[in-house]
């Protein structure tokens, strides 16, 4: 049922068809949450990719030990991700939702595992950095910093992350410009001037 222009929500009936292992409904217009029946099925392949789906992520999908693909990039899921899920996957690819809790993933067999443009932190990605294909960077955290300082004076900017990592790497952006060499969690910025605002 990919690219349908499929309207409406996911039928929470769907669990009636106890043998149903295998959903693909992506590319289409759905809306709402997903229904936590689903989770009482021995799902392999399930792919909601590209909808306008939202909530959270049924607990009861940490069923699913047998899921070897699970696409539900395109979205506007949030939360976390059930653990339980992992040990048979092949394709996981979650990106470009509003995550923001990931288990530490035994996927031995993935060979995509997309987690980008969510709001991961260091603590969640580190613990699955061996299973990680792509990670363009994950949503903002904060808000701009525009502090106020006299001309030629001295401010330290500190990275407002709501975890850490052991192997944490940085980036600062000025004007929406990378600020070259400016790879810490601090920025210090010297005699400041006025073309520097």
């Amino acid at each position: 049922l990919f690219d349908n222009q499929l309207t409406g929500s996911v039928p929470a009936e769907l669990a009636n068809a106890t043998s149903l292992n295998l959903l693909y409904i992506g590319d289409n217009s759905l809306s709402g949450t997903l229904p936590t029946a689903l989770g009482n099925l021995d799902m392999v392949k399930f792919d909601v990719r590209n909808n306008l789906l939202s909530g959270t992520i049924p607990s009861s999908f940490s069923n699913w030990i047998n899921v070897e693909e699970f696409g539900l990039f395109g979205n506007d899921f949030e939360g976390s991700i059930p653990s339980g899920i992992g040990s048979s996957l092949v394709f996981f690819d979650i990106s470009s939702n509003a995550f923001s809790g990931l288990p530490t993933i035994s996927a031995p067999l993935a060979t995509t595992f997309n987690v980008s443009n969510n709001s991961f932190t260091f603590e969640d990605l580190e613990p699955n950095v061996s299973v990680i294909t792509s990670n363009t960077g994950q949503k903002s955290f904060g808000s701009p910093q525009n502090p106020h300082v006299e001309i030629g004076a001295d401010t330290l900017l500190n990275a407002p992350l709501p975890g850490a990592g052991v192997n944490d790497s940085y980036y600062w952006e000025k004007d929406g410009v990378v600020v070259s060499g400016a790879t810490e969690s601090t920025l210090a910025l010297t005699n400041l001037q006025v073309a520097d605002g």
